[in-house]
């Protein structure tokens, strides 16, 4: 099963294969060499399309990269707007003045490319939708009160698993430390993943001060992992009121990611406070 970040990057590759073989095979009378044209064309167009896609991304979201810059530059930090790349992906066929016999198939090819995109993206957001809601698993606190997450429903909730022995983790943690103090509408629940109370609590004052008094959850058979069908830490998966997945995020965080998607809880508890 792939992570989000697995999927987005899959789903870009099938788009722009996709493009590039009906740009080349669509037209019957093509010669080999008109192919080769196409088809290279084609390429650089899909590439101008994901750069622009992931600056307008950047551009959006510049203050969360300002602070980390060098995360922009993560080929597995998710983010990409669709809405930047279309447009220099048409610009930039145009500026190439491709000749009348190459318009037609190249235009096609974008149309495709653009419709597996958006499939891929819609079989995603389906899959989503079906995955497994907050489940019912027995964790405990560090005082050792028992607590599942069920009891977190009627409220938004973020669920980071992590692990002491995480540097990733580390990092992941204080971001969410940070935020959780902005969002006090949205439960922050963090769950060590196969760790001791002692480890867990040490570190807690030792490394991530600002954990002390939050909620941290231990998990030491990894019930979590198997029942979100996490595969890596560390993981952050969003939930909405009713306990369904909104997204998910494994391996290190992507700030704009976390802040677009505490954006999208925090309007969803306002519309629900208004309905």
């Amino acid at each position: 099963m792939l992570t989000p970040g697995q999927f987005e990057i899959v789903a870009a590759g099938l788009a722009v294969l996709v493009a590039w073989l009906v740009a080349c095979l669509l037209p019957p009378k093509f010669s080999a060499e008109q192919a080769r044209l196409a088809g290279g064309l084609l390429l650089e167009a899909a590439l101008i399309g994901l750069v622009a896609g992931r600056v307008g991304y950047f551009v959006h979201w510049w203050p969360e990269y300002f602070a980390q810059p060098i995360s922009e530059l993560a080929i597995g930090n998710r983010g990409f707007y669709w809405w930047t790349a279309l447009p220099a992906v048409l610009i930039f066929i145009w500026c190439s003045r491709p000749t009348p016999a190459l318009i037609g198939p190249m235009a096609v090819g974008v149309v495709a490319g653009a419709l597996t995109w958006g499939f891929a993206n819609a079989t995603h957001e389906l899959s989503q939708s079906a995955a497994p809601p907050l489940p019912a698993i027995q964790l405990a606190t560090i005082d050792g009160r028992i607590v599942s997450p069920e009891n977190f429903l009627g409220r938004p909730v973020v669920i980071n698993l992590w692990s002491s022995a995480c540097l990733a983790c580390r990092r992941d943690l204080e971001l969410l430390a940070e935020a959780e103090a902005k969002h006090h509408d949205i439960t922050f629940a963090y769950v060590n993943q196969g760790e001791s109370r002692g480890v867990v609590d040490a570190f807690a004052v030792r490394e991530v001060q600002a954990l002390a008094k939050r909620q941290v959850l231990l998990d030491p058979t990894r019930l979590a992992m198997r029942a979100l069908h996490v595969q890596e830490l560390p993981a952050t998966l969003i939930f909405d009121a009713q306990g369904n997945l909104v997204d998910s995020y494994e391996g290190e965080m992507n700030p704009a990611w976390l802040r677009a998607g505490l954006r999208r809880l925090s309007t969803e508890v306002l519309l629900g406070a208004g309905a």
